[in-house]
């Protein structure tokens, strides 16, 4: 995966990084916290026709060198995130990710959804502590998709589907 940047909207690009595993790399996201750039991507398996997630991988630009540094690796394994946005009034970046068998034809997938925030792009902690969902079984064999917008329902909008424990 090469990254490249323009400074003139696409008239002509400069090389950045390669990134080169021999695997594939898939869900690439760029995301900024406190003036610092952050690429985002997940580590999948060798066979075209399996999915295979392994972990996540991350690497940032260094604004005073215009480097960037070695990938490393974060989050649990087999997680992926899928999901970055930003709450300009708690300044946090989110990320919506997931992990568990998800794709089969004979059975309904089990996975665990996750909620994490961070502040500095490095240390993400989960956005859900001090809370419970309400989620019932007849739900759950909707997952992923209901889930997903019962966090983000929940969680960003404050619904009625969480109670406050702390």
């Amino acid at each position: 995966m090469y990254i490249v940047s323009s400074g003139d909207n696409g008239a002509t690009w400069r090389f950045e990084t390669k990134v080169s595993i021999e695997k594939d790399l898939r869900e690439p996201y760029f995301y900024a916290v406190n003036n610092r750039l952050w690429f985002s991507f997940f580590e999948g398996g060798t066979s075209p026709t399996a999915f295979e997630p392994s972990r996540m991988w991350r690497m940032t630009l260094d604004n005073e060198s215009g480097s960037w540094s070695p990938i490393e690796q974060w989050g649990g394994e087999g997680e992926i995130a899928w999901q970055f946005f930003f709450d300009n009034e708690d300044n946090h970046l989110y990320t919506i990710s997931y992990a568990g068998n998800h794709y089969s034809l004979t059975q309904l997938g089990e996975i665990n959804l996750y909620l994490n925030r961070t502040s500095d792009g490095y240390n993400w902690k989960s956005a859900l502590e001090g809370y419970v969902f309400l989620i019932s079984q007849k739900i759950s064999r909707y997952l992923p998709s209901i889930a997903v917008l019962c966090i983000l329902e929940a969680f960003v909008k404050l619904a009625s589907a969480l109670i406050w424990t702390g």
